[in-house]
C-alpha cells in the first residue's frame, strides 16, 4: 500500500477582511500569534492513530527532523502493517541527509567516501577531479536517515521531487482543509480552529 505523508500550519490570523455594502473595503494584515501544526498520513483515508498536531509559534523551529523522528518512532511506524510504501515532499525535516556530500574536505576524505560507494578511482586525482566524481555520482550514495528507519521497519520510501505540491495526495487534502478553515474561522482563535 502507498501512504502520503504531509502537514499544514494554518496561521492565525491571516487578514482581517472589512466591507460595507457597496463592495468597497479593506484588507489589514494582522500580525502572526500562533500557528497549529498538523502532520498525518494517508492512501485510502488518514491512517488511525498517527495523527501529530500542536499549538506553535514557529513552524520552521518547531517542526524538525528531531520532532518529526520522535512521531516516526513513536506513532507512525508502530500503526503501519509491513511493505508500506511511504511518499514524502521535499521538506527539509524528511530529508536529512545520513552522510553529507564533502564540498571542502580532505582529499583523503574524498577518496574513502568514493571508494566506501564502490565509485572507481584511477592514479593520484587532483581534488578538483574528485570533488567533480563526488558530484556526479552523489544520488548514487545519497542516502537519507529517514531512508534506514523506514527499511528496518520493512517499508520502502519515496522522495517526491522538489517543488511537486500535485504528486502529493493529502497536499490537495490540505488545501481543502486550509480553505475550510479560512472560510469559517470567524473567532481567529486557535482552539475554535481544532474544533474546525
Amino acid at each position: 500500500m502507498i501512504v502520503y505523508s504531509d502537514g499544514i500550519y494554518p496561521q492565525l490570523p491571516h487578514y482581517i477582511v472589512w466591507s460595507d455594502d457597496t463592495g468597497q473595503g479593506f484588507m489589514a494584515p494582522t500580525s502572526m500569534v500562533q500557528q497549529l501544526i498538523i502532520v498525518h498520513v494517508g492512501g485510502m483515508g488518514f491512517i488511525p492513530g498517527v495523527l501529530l498536531s500542536f499549538k506553535s509559534k514557529h513552524y520552521h523551529k518547531e517542526m524538525n527532523s528531531d520532532n518529526y523522528m520522535q512521531w516516526v518512532q513513536k506513532k507512525l511506524i508502530l500503526n503501519l502493517p509491513h511493505n508500506y510504501v511511504f511518499v514524502v515532499d521535499s521538506a527539509t525535516y524528511h530529508n536529512v541527509l545520513s552522510e553529507k556530500c564533502p564540498t571542502s574536505s580532505r582529499k583523503e576524505d574524498m577518496k574513502n567516501l568514493l571508494l566506501k560507494n564502490k565509485i572507481p578511482l584511477t592514479g593520484d586525482l587532483l581534488k578538483m577531479v574528485l570533488y567533480t566524481l563526488i558530484k556526479l555520482h552523489k544520488l548514487r550514495y545519497k542516502r537519507y536517515v529517514f531512508d534506514y528507519v523506514w527499511s528496518a521497519h520493512g517499508h520502502a520510501i519515496l522522495h517526491l521531487p522538489p517543488q511537486h505540491p500535485d504528486l502529493n495526495v493529502t497536499d490537495h487534502i490540505w488545501c481543502n482543509v486550509k480553505q475550510w478553515v479560512g472560510q469559517w474561522n470567524v473567532t481567529y482563535n486557535l482552539d475554535d480552529v481544532w474544533q474546525l
